[in-house]
């Protein structure tokens, strides 16, 4: 009986320093993995059977991103940076840790059955060989080894013969959807630098574009809008970056700019979109709404009226002549002159003759009009719209279409290429040897112009590397963006800065970014 009771007490002992050491390891692992412990079935009472815990383990790869594909749908390939992660089932026995393993399940949302077998029998094997001995907690050993070894352990492989495959559509759908929230939390939770006002802030602050992913602050972007708007910019406003054709998405509009602000960006875009598409009749003056677009067409489309049943040509407000062009101004000006000498001297057809007077004042000032509009202006490319030419350099783009062209050839170009590559010239001069050595920018004129009034100390200048412009320092920032050919330039070592601004600006490179002008 003795032996009995010390054999009892043994166990008893024991059985409760197992308790009190899987608590301590739950608040552990409650601290570590914090939101990623899913399911948590701990007590301290002895009714207290299944006693488990759940942690959903992420998996990581040396690799940038893995493409997967579905068995069933070949043709669906995709390329992710993420993995949706396992879900590993630790059941405590209750001679946990001192004498007993815990019975561990491996479960996934994508992985197959054999494949989460697979590596729960290497886990098994690892822990009983390898990493552990009786007496010590586990649970964070096998959530590291999953993290580190499951890659490996399922054979995943960035090879573009042999492509990561899922067993159905489904998986693959919750692949894509892990890698999109993913790569969402990271953008939220890192730096990204404004590529207007240069800050360095959180995701949380920024804002992106869907297409083509640029972020802007919040601030900047709606600024860039409202000066967009006050011109009368119509359609998708142009993403803010250079050289970008990607434009801001109205969902984005409708957050970052008020009530009114959004009321009139619709206004004006609906105005452009119905303005492209109306009419007017030129027998009874009636307006329409036809889905003809281009007026400058090269081929002649007809419009019908509904109110006078008159079928007219859209370019040239003729009747309806398939198959043959337009007739000039001049034409039409000859043609109503013969009829103006033919029923001269006539007393019966003077109303007749009063009608053919006012078609040609008519014709007249629109043959005058399109001659100046002509001489002043040069069509877009694209869409076909005037649009003068009053000064600054040759690259023009079109407010109707966002379309970039040449004003002196009328080709489509996109940023400066065009000039640099022995094409036209810029500025009445090619662009990288007939640049204004003192052509100052108002701003820098303005600032010079009260420093000498209000101080005899002249104000920091700096040449630029690039255009060898100059730029004034008016400010406490050392950063300058060149006035002419927009290069980022430090103050302080007079270089042009490459790469991250903040990595310019370090102890070890000897340049402040903030000191006196």
């Amino acid at each position: 009986m003795a032996n009995g009771s010390e054999k009892y007490a043994d166990d008893y002992s024991v059985t409760e320093e197992c308790k009190m050491m899987l608590q301590e390891e739950i608040l552990v692992l409650e601290a570590i993995f914090a939101d990623k412990i899913v399911e948590k079935s701990i007590s301290t009472s002895d009714e207290c059977v299944n006693r488990q815990v759940t942690i959903a383990v992420d998996i990581n790869f040396a690799y940038e991103s893995l493409t997967f594909t579905c068995t069933s749908e070949e043709e669906d390939i995709i390329s992710v940076g993420h993995l949706p992660p396992f879900f590993v089932t630790f059941k405590f026995p209750v001679n946990y840790p001192m004498l007993e393993f815990p019975l561990i399940s491996i479960k996934s949302c994508w992985a197959t059955d054999e494949q989460c077998s697979t590596l729960t029998e290497s886990l098994h094997t690892t822990l009983s060989s390898e990493c552990c001995s009786p007496q010590t907690p586990i649970v964070y050993d096998a959530c590291q080894w999953i993290y580190w070894n499951a890659a490996s352990e399922l054979g995943l492989t960035t090879s573009a013969e042999n492509l990561n495959a899922v067993d159905n559509l489904d998986k693959l759908n919750v692949i894509i959807s892990e890698n999109v929230n993913r790569n969402e939390r990271q953008f939220l939770y890192s730096d990204h630098e404004c590529p207007i006002c240069f800050d360095l802030l959180l995701g949380f602050e920024m804002m992106r574009l869907d297409e083509c992913q640029h972020v802007a602050c919040r601030n900047c972007l709606k600024l860039h809008c409202e000066v967009l708007l006050h011109c009368r910019n119509f359609g998708a406003l142009p993403c803010p970056a250079d050289d970008c054709d990607q434009t801001v998405p109205t969902h984005m509009l409708n957050t970052i700019l008020d009530a009114n602000q959004f009321a009139q960006w619709c206004e004006i875009t609906t105005e452009h979109s119905l303005k492209s598409q109306l009419r007017y009749c030129p027998r009874c003056y009636k307006t329409i709404l036809s889905d003809v677009e281009n007026r400058d067409s090269s081929e002649p489309q007809s419009v019908f009226c509904m109110s006078c049943y008159y079928s007219f040509c859209a370019s040239c407000n003729d009747s309806w002549h398939p198959g043959l062009p337009c007739r000039l101004f001049a034409d039409k000006l000859s043609e109503l002159d013969d009829k103006v000498k033919r029923y001269q001297g006539n007393k019966r057809s003077a109303a007749v003759l009063e009608e053919l007077n006012r078609l040609r004042r008519i014709i007249a000032d629109e043959m005058l009009n399109m001659d100046t509009v002509n001489k002043i202006s040069v069509p877009c490319p694209r869409c076909k719209v005037a649009i003068q030419h009053d000064g600054g350099c040759n690259k023009m783009t079109c407010s109707r279409c966002n379309q970039s062209f040449c004003n002196l050839c009328g080709r489509r170009i996109t940023g400066y290429d065009h000039f640099r590559n022995g094409g036209c010239e810029v500025h009445g001069g090619n662009v990288r040897h007939a640049v204004p050595q003192r052509n100052w920018h108002m701003g820098q004129v303005m600032a010079i112009a009260a420093q000498r009034i209000h101080t005899d100390m002249p104000l920091p200048r700096v040449r630029c590397p690039s255009c060898k412009q100059m730029n004034v320092k008016t400010t406490f920032n050392n950063h300058a963006k060149c006035w002419y050919c927009k290069s980022n330039i430090c103050y302080s070592c007079k270089k042009l800065i490459h790469g991250k601004l903040y990595l310019h600006f370090t102890p070890s490179s000897g340049c402040v970014q903030h000191s006196l002008p």
